[in-house]
């Protein structure tokens, strides 16, 4: 989590990129800055933030950086899907299951956490049912799961939202 505009999604991207390309993360020409090696795996980016015309924008800017040019289907995306995705909600969750399984999905990019969790409010307990959704899904895929979280925007210290958020 980070406040908006913190460049959080580009650099969870490139990050994602990477692993999609089985590309050390950071691999710039520093010796004195810290590379991190991947292990190629497909990624799932699911933006309910953006819109299907700017997240295309990002993700090709993505790619270009890393040399891709042409369809590449280890990075596969979607924008505001129908219906939404509500990993408290059985059925949701079971459709999302099913995608990561039938796509061999190592990695899901979420963006973001409030907008997977419906009507819940993100300071209620139920929030922890949002967070057991994700663990759910991780126990019958293996896959990884990032989301992508804002923090308050008169405080950038803290994150928004249940405890439980910062328990997973």
């Amino acid at each position: 989590f980070a406040q908006p505009a913190s460049l959080k999604s580009m650099l969870i991207m490139d990050m994602a990129m990477c692993i999609s390309l089985g590309k050390c993360w950071l691999d710039c020409d520093s010796d004195k800055l810290p590379k991190f090696p991947t292990k190629q795996s497909k990624v799932l980016w699911i933006d309910i933030d953006n819109g299907s015309k700017r997240q295309l924008s990002r993700i090709k800017t993505a790619a270009n950086g890393h040399g891709i040019t042409s369809e590449f289907d280890q990075f596969v995306h979607i924008s505001l899907p129908q219906p939404a995705l509500l990993v408290a909600n059985e059925d949701s969750k079971k459709t999302l299951i099913s995608a990561i399984k039938a796509h061999k999905i190592g990695v899901v990019v979420i963006d973001n956490l409030l907008s997977i969790c419906g009507d819940i409010d993100e300071n209620s307990s139920k929030m922890r049912n949002v967070m057991l959704g994700l663990r759910d899904i991780i126990e019958e895929t293996g896959v990884c799961i990032i989301i992508i979280h804002h923090t308050p925007k008169s405080n950038g210290d803290d994150y928004r939202g249940h405890s439980s958020i910062e328990q997973y």
